[in-house]
Protein backbone atom coordinates (compact mmCIF):
# COMPACT_ATOMS: atom_id res chain seq x y z
CA UNK A 1 0.00 0.00 0.00
CA UNK A 2 1.34 3.27 -0.52
CA UNK A 3 2.78 5.96 2.13
CA UNK A 4 -0.12 8.53 3.26
CA UNK A 5 0.11 10.99 6.17
CA UNK A 6 -3.18 12.85 7.15
CA UNK A 7 -4.22 16.52 6.84
CA UNK A 8 -4.14 18.21 9.77
CA UNK A 9 -8.07 18.28 10.80
CA UNK A 10 -8.91 15.00 9.14
CA UNK A 11 -12.41 14.96 8.73
CA UNK A 12 -15.41 12.62 9.68
CA UNK A 13 -15.32 8.90 8.25
CA UNK A 14 -19.26 8.63 8.78
CA UNK A 15 -21.23 6.84 6.36
CA UNK A 16 -21.84 8.43 2.92
CA UNK A 17 -25.10 10.84 3.28
CA UNK A 18 -24.64 11.14 7.29
CA UNK A 19 -21.47 13.11 7.40
CA UNK A 20 -22.47 17.12 7.65
CA UNK A 21 -19.99 19.95 5.54
CA UNK A 22 -18.33 22.11 8.33
CA UNK A 23 -18.35 25.92 7.38
CA UNK A 24 -15.18 27.45 6.68
CA UNK A 25 -14.16 30.78 6.67
CA UNK A 26 -8.04 37.64 -29.76
CA UNK A 27 -9.69 36.55 -31.95
CA UNK A 28 -13.67 36.46 -32.55
CA UNK A 29 -15.29 33.18 -32.18
CA UNK A 30 -15.66 30.23 -35.13
CA UNK A 31 -18.73 31.31 -36.89
CA UNK A 32 -19.28 31.33 -40.89
CA UNK A 33 -15.37 30.55 -42.13
CA UNK A 34 -15.73 27.54 -40.15
CA UNK A 35 -19.80 26.40 -41.06
CA UNK A 36 -18.07 26.54 -44.70
CA UNK A 37 -14.96 24.53 -43.97
CA UNK A 38 -17.38 21.73 -42.13
CA UNK A 39 -19.44 21.51 -45.38
CA UNK A 40 -16.49 20.87 -47.19
CA UNK A 41 -15.62 18.12 -45.01
CA UNK A 42 -19.04 16.55 -45.91
CA UNK A 43 -18.58 17.20 -49.41
CA UNK A 44 -15.44 16.45 -50.40
CA UNK A 45 -14.03 12.35 -50.64
CA UNK A 46 -11.56 11.63 -48.02
CA UNK A 47 -8.44 10.25 -49.10
CA UNK A 48 -6.56 6.71 -47.26
CA UNK A 49 -3.80 8.01 -45.23
CA UNK A 50 -0.38 6.49 -46.53
CA UNK A 51 0.27 5.98 -42.89
CA UNK A 52 -0.50 2.51 -41.06
CA UNK A 53 -2.45 1.86 -38.09
CA UNK A 54 -0.20 3.18 -35.16
CA UNK A 55 0.87 0.77 -32.30
CA UNK A 56 -0.40 0.93 -29.04
CA UNK A 57 0.72 -0.02 -25.90
CA UNK A 58 -1.51 -1.60 -22.70
CA UNK A 59 -1.75 0.31 -19.45
CA UNK A 60 -4.09 -2.00 -17.91
CA UNK A 61 -5.91 -5.17 -18.59
CA UNK A 62 -9.55 -4.13 -17.06
CA UNK A 63 -9.94 -0.49 -15.96
CA UNK A 64 -13.33 1.29 -15.32
CA UNK A 65 -14.50 3.40 -17.82
CA UNK A 66 -14.03 6.47 -15.11
CA UNK A 67 -9.77 7.34 -16.33
CA UNK A 68 -8.65 10.72 -16.96
CA UNK A 69 -5.85 11.82 -19.81
CA UNK A 70 -4.02 15.02 -19.74
CA UNK A 71 -0.67 17.32 -19.85
CA UNK A 72 1.47 17.84 -16.81
CA UNK A 73 1.57 21.75 -15.82
CA UNK A 74 5.38 21.61 -17.40
CA UNK A 75 4.34 20.11 -20.59
CA UNK A 76 6.73 17.34 -20.53
CA UNK A 77 4.91 14.50 -19.50
CA UNK A 78 1.44 12.89 -20.12
CA UNK A 79 -0.75 12.09 -17.36
CA UNK A 80 -3.31 8.93 -16.81
CA UNK A 81 -5.49 8.25 -13.96
CA UNK A 82 -7.42 5.09 -13.90
CA UNK A 83 -8.95 2.50 -11.59
CA UNK A 84 -7.57 -1.09 -12.22
CA UNK A 85 -10.01 -3.70 -11.52
CA UNK A 86 -7.13 -6.61 -11.52
CA UNK A 87 -6.24 -5.20 -8.41
CA UNK A 88 -9.41 -2.56 -7.28
CA UNK A 89 -6.51 0.04 -6.80
CA UNK A 90 -6.27 3.43 -8.16
CA UNK A 91 -3.16 4.23 -9.96
CA UNK A 92 -1.17 7.30 -11.86
CA UNK A 93 0.96 6.88 -14.81
CA UNK A 94 3.19 8.92 -16.55
CA UNK A 95 4.63 9.20 -20.39
CA UNK A 96 7.05 11.58 -22.07
CA UNK A 97 5.28 13.38 -24.78
CA UNK A 98 7.97 13.19 -26.89
CA UNK A 99 7.80 10.11 -29.43
CA UNK A 100 11.20 10.09 -29.42
CA UNK A 101 10.99 8.79 -25.70
CA UNK A 102 7.80 6.74 -25.78
CA UNK A 103 6.70 4.74 -22.93
CA UNK A 104 5.62 4.27 -19.77
CA UNK A 105 7.37 6.62 -17.16
CA UNK A 106 6.04 5.56 -13.84
CA UNK A 107 3.11 3.97 -12.30
CA UNK A 108 2.18 4.94 -8.88
CA UNK A 109 -0.63 2.81 -6.69
CA UNK A 110 -2.56 5.84 -4.95
CA UNK A 111 -4.98 3.52 -3.43
CA UNK A 112 -6.91 0.44 -2.92
CA UNK A 113 -10.32 2.23 -3.30
CA UNK A 114 -13.12 -0.79 -3.47
CA UNK A 115 -13.83 -3.77 -1.08
CA UNK A 116 -14.93 -6.83 -2.22
CA UNK A 117 -15.51 -6.29 -6.47
CA UNK A 118 -18.88 -5.01 -7.42
CA UNK A 119 -18.97 -2.74 -4.37
CA UNK A 120 -19.04 0.36 -5.83
CA UNK A 121 -20.91 1.02 -8.68
CA UNK A 122 -18.74 4.10 -9.35
CA UNK A 123 -15.66 2.37 -8.85
CA UNK A 124 -12.94 5.05 -10.42
CA UNK A 125 -14.58 7.85 -10.33
CA UNK A 126 -12.33 10.92 -9.92
CA UNK A 127 -11.14 14.50 -10.95
CA UNK A 128 -7.48 15.34 -10.87
CA UNK A 129 -5.92 18.57 -11.29
CA UNK A 130 -2.57 20.20 -11.12
CA UNK A 131 -2.70 23.85 -9.38
CA UNK A 132 -0.14 26.25 -7.78
CA UNK A 133 2.58 22.96 -7.67
CA UNK A 134 0.47 20.54 -6.06
CA UNK A 135 -1.35 17.56 -7.61
CA UNK A 136 -4.94 17.10 -6.46
CA UNK A 137 -6.80 14.41 -6.98
CA UNK A 138 -9.97 13.92 -5.86
CA UNK A 139 -11.76 10.02 -5.86
CA UNK A 140 -15.05 8.14 -4.91
CA UNK A 141 -14.06 5.18 -2.29
CA UNK A 142 -15.80 2.39 -0.63
CA UNK A 143 -14.71 2.33 2.51
CA UNK A 144 -17.39 0.53 4.29
CA UNK A 145 -19.90 -1.96 2.28
CA UNK A 146 -23.11 0.33 2.51
CA UNK A 147 -21.72 3.58 2.22
CA UNK A 148 -19.43 5.66 -0.50
CA UNK A 149 -16.63 8.62 0.98
CA UNK A 150 -14.96 10.72 -1.15
CA UNK A 151 -11.34 11.45 -0.87
CA UNK A 152 -8.94 14.31 -1.18
CA UNK A 153 -5.05 13.49 -1.82
CA UNK A 154 -2.30 16.06 -2.55
CA UNK A 155 1.46 16.26 -2.94
CA UNK A 156 3.91 18.12 -4.06
CA UNK A 157 3.76 18.05 -8.36
CA UNK A 158 5.75 15.52 -10.42
CA UNK A 159 7.04 14.50 -6.74
CA UNK A 160 7.30 10.77 -5.05
CA UNK A 161 6.71 11.68 -1.60
CA UNK A 162 3.43 10.69 0.39
CA UNK A 163 0.24 11.84 -0.28
CA UNK A 164 -1.79 14.21 2.11
CA UNK A 165 -4.97 12.55 2.22
CA UNK A 166 -8.50 14.13 3.83
CA UNK A 167 -12.13 13.72 3.54
CA UNK A 168 -14.60 15.53 2.02
CA UNK A 169 -17.53 16.85 4.28
CA UNK A 170 -20.02 14.79 2.05
CA UNK A 171 -19.93 12.12 -0.45
CA UNK A 172 -19.91 13.45 -3.85
CA UNK A 173 -18.95 11.51 -7.64
CA UNK A 174 -16.38 13.76 -8.72
CA UNK A 175 -16.80 15.49 -12.46
CA UNK A 176 -13.87 18.09 -12.71
CA UNK A 177 -11.87 20.54 -10.44
CA UNK A 178 -11.43 24.00 -12.47
CA UNK A 179 -9.34 27.09 -11.64
CA UNK A 180 -10.51 30.13 -10.04
CA UNK A 181 -9.48 32.84 -7.87
CA UNK A 182 -10.77 33.76 -4.28
CA UNK A 183 -11.97 37.64 -4.64
CA UNK A 184 -12.31 37.99 -1.02
CA UNK A 185 -8.88 37.52 -0.02
CA UNK A 186 -6.83 36.76 -3.74
CA UNK A 187 -5.28 33.25 -2.47
CA UNK A 188 -5.60 30.66 -5.20
CA UNK A 189 -7.95 28.60 -5.23
CA UNK A 190 -9.95 26.20 -7.33
CA UNK A 191 -13.16 24.84 -7.58
CA UNK A 192 -14.46 20.70 -7.40
CA UNK A 193 -17.67 19.91 -9.35
CA UNK A 194 -19.44 16.97 -8.70
CA UNK A 195 -22.69 15.20 -8.72
CA UNK A 196 -24.09 14.36 -5.21
CA UNK A 197 -23.97 10.61 -3.76
CA UNK A 198 -27.41 10.61 -2.61
CA UNK A 199 -29.11 12.15 -5.77
CA UNK A 200 -27.86 9.65 -7.99
CA UNK A 201 -30.81 8.01 -8.01
CA UNK A 202 -33.39 10.63 -8.05
CA UNK A 203 -35.62 10.60 -11.54
CA UNK A 204 -35.75 14.44 -11.90
CA UNK A 205 -32.15 14.87 -12.26
CA UNK A 206 -28.74 14.68 -10.11
CA UNK A 207 -27.45 17.45 -8.35
CA UNK A 208 -24.30 19.26 -9.21
CA UNK A 209 -22.69 20.94 -6.49
CA UNK A 210 -19.50 22.80 -6.14
CA UNK A 211 -16.72 22.80 -3.22
CA UNK A 212 -14.18 25.87 -3.09
CA UNK A 213 -10.87 24.59 -2.57
CA UNK A 214 -8.46 26.70 -0.57
CA UNK A 215 -5.00 25.42 0.04
CA UNK A 216 -5.57 24.32 3.65
CA UNK A 217 -9.42 23.63 3.01
CA UNK A 218 -12.40 22.19 1.16
CA UNK A 219 -15.03 24.98 1.87
CA UNK A 220 -18.81 24.12 2.54
CA UNK A 221 -19.94 23.28 -0.86
CA UNK A 222 -22.98 25.52 -2.90
CA UNK A 223 -25.37 22.68 -2.58
CA UNK A 224 -27.41 22.72 -5.42
CA UNK A 225 -26.40 25.92 -7.05
CA UNK A 226 -23.41 27.67 -8.48
CA UNK A 227 -23.96 30.90 -8.50
CA UNK A 228 -27.79 31.08 -7.27
CA UNK A 229 -28.53 28.50 -10.31
CA UNK A 230 -28.97 24.80 -10.29
CA UNK A 231 -26.32 23.18 -12.92
CA UNK A 232 -29.26 20.45 -13.95
CA UNK A 233 -32.23 21.04 -13.79
CA UNK A 234 -34.34 18.21 -14.84
CA UNK A 235 -33.86 15.11 -16.66
CA UNK A 236 -29.67 14.85 -17.07
CA UNK A 237 -29.54 12.44 -19.81
CA UNK A 238 -27.42 9.68 -18.22
CA UNK A 239 -24.47 7.05 -19.93
CA UNK A 240 -24.54 3.77 -19.65
CA UNK A 241 -20.65 2.89 -18.64
CA UNK A 242 -19.81 -0.96 -18.03
CA UNK A 243 -24.01 -1.13 -17.47
CA UNK A 244 -23.39 1.58 -14.98
CA UNK A 245 -26.11 4.82 -15.59
CA UNK A 246 -24.07 7.89 -14.45
CA UNK A 247 -24.21 11.87 -15.30
CA UNK A 248 -23.48 12.04 -18.98
CA UNK A 249 -20.67 15.18 -19.14
CA UNK A 250 -17.34 16.14 -21.75
CA UNK A 251 -14.95 17.49 -20.60
CA UNK A 252 -12.00 20.01 -22.63
CA UNK A 253 -9.45 22.05 -22.41
CA UNK A 254 -7.19 24.53 -24.49
CA UNK A 255 -5.65 27.73 -24.93
CA UNK A 256 -5.38 27.95 -20.85
CA UNK A 257 -8.90 27.10 -20.19
CA UNK A 258 -10.47 24.28 -19.02
CA UNK A 259 -14.15 23.06 -18.79
CA UNK A 260 -16.83 20.62 -18.82
CA UNK A 261 -20.23 20.69 -20.50
CA UNK A 262 -23.21 18.68 -18.36
CA UNK A 263 -26.01 17.30 -20.29
CA UNK A 264 -30.27 17.86 -19.42
CA UNK A 265 -33.32 18.31 -20.61
CA UNK A 266 -32.53 22.20 -22.22
CA UNK A 267 -29.42 20.98 -23.97
CA UNK A 268 -25.84 21.74 -22.56
CA UNK A 269 -24.46 23.36 -19.55
CA UNK A 270 -20.70 24.58 -20.31
CA UNK A 271 -18.63 25.04 -17.20
CA UNK A 272 -15.17 26.57 -17.17
CA UNK A 273 -12.78 27.45 -14.75
CA UNK A 274 -13.88 30.75 -12.99
CA UNK A 275 -16.57 31.99 -15.39
CA UNK A 276 -20.36 31.68 -15.02
CA UNK A 277 -22.13 28.59 -16.20
CA UNK A 278 -23.31 29.08 -19.56
CA UNK A 279 -26.65 27.10 -21.50
CA UNK A 280 -26.70 26.19 -24.58
CA UNK A 281 -29.85 24.97 -25.88
CA UNK A 282 -29.58 22.62 -28.84
CA UNK A 283 -32.50 21.19 -29.73
CA UNK A 284 -31.83 18.45 -31.95
CA UNK A 285 -29.71 16.77 -29.16
CA UNK A 286 -32.11 17.82 -25.99
CA UNK A 287 -33.20 14.32 -24.59
CA UNK A 288 -31.34 11.86 -26.43
CA UNK A 289 -27.84 10.09 -24.92
CA UNK A 290 -25.67 9.32 -27.70
CA UNK A 291 -22.08 11.12 -27.23
CA UNK A 292 -21.25 14.53 -27.26
CA UNK A 293 -17.90 16.10 -27.60
CA UNK A 294 -16.58 19.73 -26.92
CA UNK A 295 -13.52 21.11 -28.57
CA UNK A 296 -12.03 24.17 -28.67
CA UNK A 297 -8.97 26.38 -29.74
CA UNK A 298 -7.72 30.16 -30.00
CA UNK A 299 -10.83 31.12 -32.25
CA UNK A 300 -13.78 29.65 -30.54
CA UNK A 301 -15.72 26.33 -29.65
CA UNK A 302 -17.15 23.14 -30.81
CA UNK A 303 -19.91 20.96 -29.74
CA UNK A 304 -19.54 17.51 -32.27
CA UNK A 305 -22.70 14.78 -32.06
CA UNK A 306 -24.04 12.36 -32.93
CA UNK A 307 -27.74 11.79 -34.59
CA UNK A 308 -29.37 8.87 -36.64
CA UNK A 309 -29.64 8.89 -40.49
CA UNK A 310 -33.25 8.93 -41.38
CA UNK A 311 -32.45 8.23 -45.18
CA UNK A 312 -30.31 5.42 -44.02
CA UNK A 313 -32.19 3.35 -41.34
CA UNK A 314 -35.02 3.79 -44.13
CA UNK A 315 -33.42 2.30 -47.20
CA UNK A 316 -30.76 -0.20 -45.06
CA UNK A 317 -30.77 -3.46 -43.51
CA UNK A 318 -27.98 -5.15 -41.50
CA UNK A 319 -25.36 -2.39 -39.47
CA UNK A 320 -26.52 0.73 -41.53
CA UNK A 321 -29.55 0.36 -38.71
CA UNK A 322 -26.94 2.07 -36.93
CA UNK A 323 -26.24 4.62 -39.17
CA UNK A 324 -25.33 8.01 -38.03
CA UNK A 325 -24.48 11.64 -39.04
CA UNK A 326 -21.79 13.20 -37.00
CA UNK A 327 -22.69 17.18 -36.67
CA UNK A 328 -20.70 19.96 -35.68
CA UNK A 329 -21.70 23.68 -34.43
CA UNK A 330 -19.36 26.26 -33.23
CA UNK A 331 -20.67 28.40 -29.90
CA UNK A 332 -19.87 31.93 -29.54
CA UNK A 333 -18.78 33.11 -26.10
CA UNK A 334 -22.08 33.74 -25.34
CA UNK A 335 -23.51 30.64 -25.34
CA UNK A 336 -24.69 31.48 -29.16
CA UNK A 337 -24.46 28.62 -31.88
CA UNK A 338 -24.01 28.55 -35.35
CA UNK A 339 -26.22 26.70 -37.91
CA UNK A 340 -25.77 22.86 -38.08
CA UNK A 341 -23.85 21.37 -39.95
CA UNK A 342 -23.31 17.84 -41.13
CA UNK A 343 -19.77 16.52 -41.15
CA UNK A 344 -19.40 13.00 -41.90
CA UNK A 345 -21.52 9.50 -41.86
CA UNK A 346 -20.85 6.30 -39.73
CA UNK A 347 -21.99 3.22 -38.47
CA UNK A 348 -22.57 3.01 -34.41
CA UNK A 349 -20.63 5.73 -33.12
CA UNK A 350 -20.37 5.43 -29.42
CA UNK A 351 -17.25 7.83 -28.65
CA UNK A 352 -16.24 11.16 -30.10
CA UNK A 353 -13.44 14.15 -29.66
CA UNK A 354 -13.29 17.19 -31.80
CA UNK A 355 -10.08 19.32 -32.61
CA UNK A 356 -10.78 22.85 -34.26
CA UNK A 357 -7.34 23.54 -36.81
CA UNK A 358 -6.68 27.33 -36.48
CA UNK A 359 -6.34 29.08 -40.08
CA UNK A 360 -2.76 30.17 -41.66
CA UNK A 361 -4.04 33.73 -42.18
CA UNK A 362 -7.00 35.55 -40.99
CA UNK A 363 -8.98 35.14 -44.18
CA UNK A 364 -8.99 30.88 -44.34
CA UNK A 365 -11.32 28.85 -43.54
CA UNK A 366 -10.32 26.79 -40.00
CA UNK A 367 -10.64 23.09 -40.10
CA UNK A 368 -11.19 20.17 -37.56
CA UNK A 369 -9.65 17.10 -36.97
CA UNK A 370 -12.28 14.79 -35.28
CA UNK A 371 -11.92 11.22 -33.72
CA UNK A 372 -14.71 8.69 -33.72
CA UNK A 373 -15.94 5.60 -33.56
CA UNK A 374 -17.71 3.04 -35.96
CA UNK A 375 -18.89 0.08 -37.51
CA UNK A 376 -17.53 -0.84 -41.11
CA UNK A 377 -16.35 -3.52 -43.25
CA UNK A 378 -13.28 -4.94 -43.79
CA UNK A 379 -12.52 -6.76 -47.17
CA UNK A 380 -14.16 -9.58 -47.05
CA UNK A 381 -16.99 -8.02 -46.12
CA UNK A 382 -17.14 -9.11 -42.29
CA UNK A 383 -18.09 -6.30 -39.95
CA UNK A 384 -15.29 -4.75 -37.92
CA UNK A 385 -14.77 -2.01 -35.04
CA UNK A 386 -12.98 0.81 -35.92
CA UNK A 387 -11.62 4.24 -34.16
CA UNK A 388 -11.21 6.26 -37.41
CA UNK A 389 -9.31 9.87 -37.51
CA UNK A 390 -10.46 12.68 -39.95
CA UNK A 391 -7.96 15.62 -40.52
CA UNK A 392 -7.87 18.26 -43.03
CA UNK A 393 -5.05 17.67 -45.81
CA UNK A 394 -3.97 19.70 -48.94
CA UNK A 395 -7.23 19.75 -50.98
CA UNK A 396 -9.76 18.28 -48.72
CA UNK A 397 -9.85 15.75 -46.01
CA UNK A 398 -8.26 12.41 -45.23
CA UNK A 399 -9.46 9.87 -43.11
CA UNK A 400 -6.96 7.44 -41.25
CA UNK A 401 -7.57 3.50 -39.31
CA UNK A 402 -6.17 3.67 -35.90
CA UNK A 403 -7.68 0.76 -34.23
CA UNK A 404 -9.69 -2.50 -35.58
CA UNK A 405 -10.87 -5.20 -34.27
CA UNK A 406 -13.91 -7.27 -32.90
CA UNK A 407 -14.67 -5.37 -30.26
CA UNK A 408 -15.25 -1.97 -30.03
CA UNK A 409 -13.62 1.45 -28.83
CA UNK A 410 -15.84 2.01 -25.13
CA UNK A 411 -14.98 5.16 -24.53
CA UNK A 412 -11.79 7.73 -25.55
CA UNK A 413 -9.88 10.44 -24.08
CA UNK A 414 -7.33 12.53 -26.25
CA UNK A 415 -4.40 15.10 -26.19
CA UNK A 416 -3.64 17.06 -29.02
CA UNK A 417 -0.19 18.48 -27.81
CA UNK A 418 1.90 20.14 -31.22
CA UNK A 419 1.83 17.65 -33.82
CA UNK A 420 1.07 14.65 -32.19
CA UNK A 421 -2.48 12.93 -31.20
CA UNK A 422 -2.32 10.88 -28.01
CA UNK A 423 -5.20 8.99 -26.89
CA UNK A 424 -6.14 6.83 -24.51
CA UNK A 425 -9.21 4.26 -25.20
CA UNK A 426 -10.79 0.84 -23.76
CA UNK A 427 -11.82 -2.04 -25.80
CA UNK A 428 -12.99 -5.09 -24.03
CA UNK A 429 -12.45 -2.69 -20.28
CA UNK A 430 -8.62 -3.20 -21.47
CA UNK A 431 -6.65 0.13 -21.32
CA UNK A 432 -4.57 0.95 -24.23
CA UNK A 433 -2.37 4.51 -25.21
CA UNK A 434 -1.54 5.41 -28.68
CA UNK A 435 -0.13 8.44 -30.31
CA UNK A 436 -0.08 9.31 -33.87
CA UNK A 437 1.03 11.65 -36.36
CA UNK A 438 -1.38 15.02 -37.38
CA UNK A 439 -0.58 18.54 -38.36
CA UNK A 440 1.32 21.11 -36.14
CA UNK A 441 -1.14 22.99 -34.36
CA UNK A 442 0.37 26.51 -34.83
CA UNK A 443 -0.80 28.21 -31.09
CA UNK A 444 1.53 25.13 -29.59
CA UNK A 445 -1.16 25.16 -26.73
CA UNK A 446 -2.67 21.56 -25.95
CA UNK A 447 -5.85 20.50 -26.28
CA UNK A 448 -7.68 18.11 -24.69
CA UNK A 449 -11.40 16.33 -25.48
CA UNK A 450 -13.07 13.59 -25.60
CA UNK A 451 -16.60 11.68 -25.12
CA UNK A 452 -16.77 11.40 -20.90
Amino acid sequence: MPQYRKAPKRRSTAAAGTARPRPRGGRPPLAVALLASLTLAATCPTAPSPLGTPDSIALADSAAPHYSLQVSSDRKQWIAVFADATDLTLKLVRGPLTQAEDGVSSTTTIDRIDVPPGINPYFGRHAFFEHAGVEHLFYSDQELADARVTKWVFRTAGSDEPWTVDLLPEAILPIAALAATEASSGQPQFSLYGVLDASLEDPDGAAVVAFGVRPDAVTEPSGTAVGGRRLVASGVARSQADGVAGPLVSRYGCSGRNGFAARDDAGLLLVEDAGEPRRVTLRSITGAAGPTALGCGSQGMLIVYTRDDPRAMRTSSGPALQAHEVVAMSVGPSGAVGAETKVTLARDVSVLAVFPEPPATDSDAPALTVLFSELALDPAGAAEHRLSLVTPEEGGYGKRVLVRGAQPVQDLRALRVGGELIVAFRRARELRLLRTAVASHTDGDPQSGGSW
